[in-house]
């Protein structure tokens, strides 16, 4: 139902933002496909993880390049089996060093309670110029 999946939303959310990824990994359905628009040229945890361990893979990726200090949803909207997120995230990149903030806008899918896909779409540009990835031109 829309208030149960919004309800798994909340809980493995608050949970991934405390650091604890147990409850993210339980929901993650076998066959699940989660992609990050961001590129894979630039960001190794870019595109699409296709299955359960590519996914837990990806977000292992994140965690090994950034510091997560906040994961602050600010809204969730569900429908059916689908629940969209937006949120804002404080990060550090163990790589520069430096701290910035993040929006970051997610579509769950759910199957039988369970997430069969997960896309995240942010500002993958403006993280690349933060971390000097790229540079910008003009």
């Amino acid at each position: 139902s829309d208030l149960s999946n919004q309800q798994a939303s909340r809980r493995v959310l608050k949970a991934y933002g405390e650091g604890d990824h147990e409850p993210v990994t339980a929901i993650l359905h076998d066959k699940i496909v989660w992609t990050s628009n961001s590129p894979p040229e630039l960001f190794r945890f870019g595109g699409a993880h296709r299955g359960k361990s590519e996914a837990i893979m990806g977000m292992a990726m994140i965690s090994a390049e950034y510091t997560t200090h906040h994961y602050d949803v600010l809204e969730l909207i569900a429908e059916d089996d689908v629940v969209w997120m937006t949120a804002r995230l404080d990060m550090t990149s163990r790589r520069s060093g430096r701290n910035f903030k993040l929006a970051l806008a997610s579509r769950w899918q759910f199957l039988s309670g369970m997430l069969i896909g997960i896309t995240e779409y942010y500002d993958s540009a403006a993280v690349a110029l933060i971390e000097e990835r790229v540079t910008a031109i003009g």
